[in-house]
């Protein structure tokens, strides 16, 4: 049944036909959108309400994955604990704590205003000069 469960559907196979047809009509009708446009449309990926669409998605997808692992597991016999129920047991901690967890602790990060980074950079050094350092400079017998 896990085999079932995880291979490609109709339904994807539909999917991407469907996207290879729109490419393909877009191509053939010379609207594919131009390079401004999808660098705009990256840029706004990349703005506090894209990474909230983006997470979302991921997080509805992890999501039905495990649902879809869960429910494999429920439907599998009642018979002795073997490796295969620990690999189980370990798709779905990994499923439901890493993958979904992440997506969306990181989900919820983004809509109460943190951010997704580490925390806020020392300023730079860049602007030193070697007398503001207070150490000797080479050749020297005086202090700077």
């Amino acid at each position: 049944m896990l085999q079932s469960i995880f291979q490609p559907a109709w339904q994807d196979f539909v999917f991407w036909g469907v996207c290879l047809v729109v490419y393909l009509v877009l191509v053939y009708t010379k609207r594919l959108p131009a390079i401004d446009s999808l660098k705009a449309f990256t840029e706004l990926l990349s703005s506090a309400g894209g990474n909230i669409a983006v997470l979302s998605l991921f997080s509805f997808y992890f999501f039905s994955v495990s649902v879809k692992m869960i429910l494999y597991v429920l439907s599998l016999p009642d018979d002795v604990l073997t490796k295969k129920d620990a690999i189980i047991v370990s798709g779905i901690a990994f499923v439901t704590g890493t993958a979904f967890g992440g997506s969306w602790s990181a989900l919820l990060k983004t809509m109460t205003g943190g951010s997704g980074g580490s925390s806020p950079r020392p300023p730079s050094a860049t602007g030193l000069s070697v007398s503001q350092t207070g150490k000797e400079s080479p050749g020297s017998t005086e202090k700077v």
